[in-house]
């Protein structure tokens, strides 16, 4: 029984140890720029060769060159990722 506690508590600690810290590390540069766009800061052009700066940083460490990020729209505006709780500029 003492041995089956045991392994419990290593297989917790062991978990929990290598649980990811993404909360510590901050927002993505890709999330301040979505942020800015948002409320106003930079214009569509801005926004577009900032994107396009970011995927091919992102390229540039893949040997694959694929990345999760979703395709910036051509003729769409990003401005829908406003959060919940957040006001465009008026």
């Amino acid at each position: 029984m003492v041995l089956f506690r045991g392994g419990l508590l290593a297989t917790g600690v062991y978990f929990l140890r290598r649980r990811p810290t993404w909360s510590s590390a901050g927002p993505s540069a890709a999330d301040v720029l979505d942020e800015r766009y948002a409320r106003g800061e930079i214009d569509d052009e801005e926004y577009r060769q900032r994107r396009v700066t970011l995927r091919e940083q992102r390229h540039a460490g893949r040997p694959d060159g694929t990345t999760s990020d979703p395709p910036v729209p051509l003729g769409g505006s990003p401005r829908v990722l406003l959060k919940a709780g957040t006001r465009k500029p008026e």
